[in-house]
């Protein structure tokens, strides 16, 4: 009798020396808001309008793990647009945190 074992293997993404990991698996991307000085709203550098952010979000949650979303305001950005964004995070249920010039 002859023993042989099936190997059935994992499935993985490999990542090429110097290509970045997130093109290869995009629930690894980094969510981020950022606002620009002429009141404006991107996700991921995606134009977006402040009422559309928690569906987005919840959508892109449904496929992650972390829920962590970054806030970036430009300098010339209005505080209190970057605090709407914030809410606007927070009423779809994500974990905001603020990249203020020092922390980026």
């Amino acid at each position: 009798i002859e023993w042989r074992s099936q190997s059935i293997g994992i499935p993985v993404h490999t990542v090429h020396v110097g290509a970045p990991a997130a093109s290869f698996v995009p629930w690894a991307q980094a969510l981020t808001i950022r606002v620009d000085g002429r009141h404006h709203y991107f996700l991921n550098a995606n134009p977006i309008s402040l009422p559309e952010i928690p569906l987005a979000l919840g959508q892109s949650f449904k496929t992650r793990a972390n829920w962590t979303v970054y806030v970036k305001g430009d300098l010339n950005a209005d505080y209190g647009e970057v605090v709407q964004a914030a809410d606007a995070i927070r009423s779809a249920h994500g974990r905001v945190v603020l990249l203020t010039p020092s922390t980026r």
